[in-house]
């Protein structure tokens, strides 16, 4: 809030958009400091001493309401706060605007969010679910930052690793005795274990017959793929991960948005038929005459065969996004709160985004530079400076990676880590709060279980690699879910003792404490913490920020007396804005507070 003041107040002035707010080391050289200074100095080769004098004497002429003083040290430029008027203007809006507090003012964007896109042969296991949590997480910040935001998962249904369960199915039935997504997970190894050059063509060919909608494959198989889904789909919700739209490639081809995305390439001389080497008969994209400096600069759209590549399914599926093709997809209903593509639907509102940001793995950046790199060439360069690809690093075991193939997957879907992680906080609760009906300790054991999963991938930038260890993703201590949890669930507790004499309307706002006046602060560049982590799709900005916000309170809470003392009304309404920040800031997360744990 006040380094967001500062901020607009500095560039203002100065007429500069570059502007930095930043916390001193040293509270005695001021609550905010500033180092224009430096940047406006080198520009004019003057002194920086000299630059920041001007400024300060310009400031003070049209110091804002809750700045006390200017100073600088040096060419740094320090604003001190009026600490009562702040701190009123600060917990005020806290207070009133509730679970609003945080969420930014509407920027009539809309932003297509694609995560997850899972292979429909196998369940999720810990690598495919950071995306999805990393996917949901970003969806939910931009929200808070003012988007419209649509969220999407692809389903890869014409694929070669679907077409190979398929094939299982076809020779070995199709009777589980177990979650459907693991049947089909533990049938692509038995498949992969039998697997010769002869079955390989066998296979390709079945998958070519998938793709006509006359086959009387393709429906069982799209049955068979909706199943898979289901389950999938299953596992995220008890994470709180849904989507607004499943879109389905055989969707997408059947459609013709293919075709047209094909001829609207065609129509490029930059994309070519090569007529000899080993590209003869291909499509291929010539990016290395507009991008020299491309890695890889020839890439194939068409196979010599007729079959698209991967890349240039995504290349349809981009244009698609951006509402740049004139054919559509229709829809349907897929269960109460998610709609699927489905050629025999209905059409509606999806697709036709500002914005586009698909979350897949860090290997994929190629492709996806690929993609974005095609609609420039097209001539859609707004569309192609407005695609992002969040790329992430896999999450891998100790002493190996996640392969659908060999089955390491197994004991490290993402079913089995819920199941772990409710059991030991479920063992937990049970020990701190036998007094607690087996429903509400179970209640409490589902969301820090949860919780804690989504947190403890949340907490890593999205370029850091992740090895899963037991350890840490049932990690209930430290700089994890419940240590936050526990902190807002004792607010609710001091609030609740303190029910029917807490009236914040009354508070004065007086904080004269360093404890006090340091979380005062804290909660209010909550604002601009959402701002930076969803312009930056940082959501690890957010967990860093809760889990300091839940230091700064239990220093405050362990060294001063809230109910009893001679300043409680006003700790109380510090209490109650606290619990306002961290539920708020949970909720980006997707992890639900909790009011007693």
């Amino acid at each position: 809030m006040i380094k967001q003041l500062l901020q607009d107040y500095v560039s203002d002035l100065t007429g500069r958009n570059d502007i930095v707010i930043d916390v001193p080391p040293n509270p005695e050289m001021g609550d905010y400091s500033c180092a224009v200074a430096f940047q406006m100095a080198k520009e004019q080769r003057r002194n920086p001493l000299e630059v920041a004098r001007e400024l300060i004497a310009a400031m003070e002429r049209s110091r804002p309401r809750l700045v006390e003083r200017i100073t600088n040290a040096g060419p740094y430029i320090n604003f001190f706060v009026d600490g009562e008027a702040f701190a009123r203007e600060a917990l005020g809006t806290i207070l009133s605007q509730d679970r609003g507090y945080g969420t930014l003012p509407p920027t009539g964007k809309r932003v297509i969010v694609e995560h997850t896109s899972v292979n429909p042969n196998k369940p999720l296991h810990m690598g495919g679910a950071r995306n999805s949590i990393l996917g949901d997480s970003v969806a939910r910040l931009l929200r808070a930052a003012g988007y419209e935001v649509e969220v999407e998962n692809y389903i890869d249904d014409l694929g070669i690793q679907f077409a190979e369960v398929f094939w299982g199915i076809l020779q070995f039935g199709d009777t589980p005795e177990e979650k459907y997504d693991h049947f089909l997970g533990k049938l692509y190894i038995r498949v992969h274990e039998t697997l010769t050059p002869e079955l390989e063509g066998e296979i390709k060919r079945l998958n070519k017959e998938m793709e006509d909608p006359s086959s009387p494959h393709s429906a069982m198989a799209r049955a068979i793929v909706e199943r898979c889904v289901m389950a999938q789909l299953s596992s995220l919700k008890t994470l709180g991960i849904g989507f607004d739209i499943l879109v389905w490639e055989s969707d997408i081809v059947h459609a013709g948005l293919f075709d047209e995305t094909f001829e609207l390439l065609g129509e490029s001389e930059d994309i070519v038929t090569e007529d000899d080497g080993p590209l003869t008969g291909c499509l291929v994209m010539k990016l290395g005459r507009v991008f020299p400096n491309m890695t890889n600069p020839d890439k194939v759209l068409i196979r010599s065969d007729g079959t698209p590549t991967y890349t240039a399914k995504d290349i349809a599926l981009q244009m698609w996004k951006f509402g740049l093709l004139s054919r559509t997809l229709l829809y349907r209903t897929w269960d109460g709160t998610t709609m699927t593509s489905d050629n025999d639907g209905e059409p509606m509102d999806f697709g036709n985004a500002d914005m586009v940001i698909n979350v897949i793995g860090s290997e994929q950046s190629y492709p996806q530079e690929v993609v974005k790199r095609s609609l420039k060439l097209l001539g859609f360069d707004e569309q192609s400076e407005q695609s992002h690809h969040l790329a992430y690093e896999f999450v891998t075991l100790p002493d190996d990676s996640f392969s659908g193939r060999r089955g390491t997957w197994i004991g490290y879907t993402l079913d089995d880590v819920l199941s772990a992680g409710r059991a030991k906080a479920l063992e937990a609760v049970t020990q701190r709060r036998s007094e607690l009906t087996d429903d509400e300790r179970g209640r409490i054991a589902d969301v820090i279980s949860a919780g804690s999963i989504r947190y403890n991938i949340a907490r890593y930038a999205p370029e850091k690699k992740i090895v899963f260890r037991w350890d840490d993703a049932l990690n209930l201590e430290g700089d994890s879910c419940p240590y936050v949890e526990y902190a807002h669930a004792r607010c609710c507790a001091i609030l609740r003792k303190a029910a029917g004499t807490y009236d914040h309307a009354a508070c004065t706002f007086s904080y004269t404490h360093p404890k006090e006046w340091e979380l005062v602060k804290a909660l209010s560049e909550y604002p601009d913490v959402i701002a930076s982590a969803a312009a930056d799709k940082r959501p690890h900005y957010v967990t860093k920020y809760v889990n300091d916000i839940s230091l700064k309170f239990n220093s405050f809470y362990n060294d001063l007396l809230v109910i009893g003392s001679d300043n409680e009304a006003n700790r109380l309404a510090l209490v109650d804005a606290t619990r306002t920040v961290l539920a708020n800031a949970l909720r980006v997360l997707g992890i639900e507070p909790l009011e007693e744990m």
